[in-house]
């Protein structure tokens, strides 16, 4: 799953890697646990995302402010 660039409700534009990074924000915030920080991603987007899919965003292969090395996990 890759999230494409989107407009907010206030009409700005969110890009795909600002998506990527915030998965990994949120995979931070819930100890690095696939499970828990997928799952709080559902409830936070209210969307029906997997486990796989949420992690295909954290190991996204281009770097964000947050990487954290995620970045290179998938190329490895």
């Amino acid at each position: 799953m890759f999230v494409s660039s989107l407009t907010t409700t206030s009409g700005r534009l969110f890009t795909s890697l600002e998506s990527v990074d915030l998965a990994r924000l949120v995979f931070k915030r819930f100890g690095d646990n696939p499970e828990e920080a997928a799952a709080a991603w559902r409830r936070l987007l209210q969307n029906s995302a997997t486990v796989e899919d949420f992690m295909s965003l954290v190991e996204h292969g281009d770097h964000t402010p947050h990487c954290e090395g995620h970045c290179q996990r998938r190329q490895e």
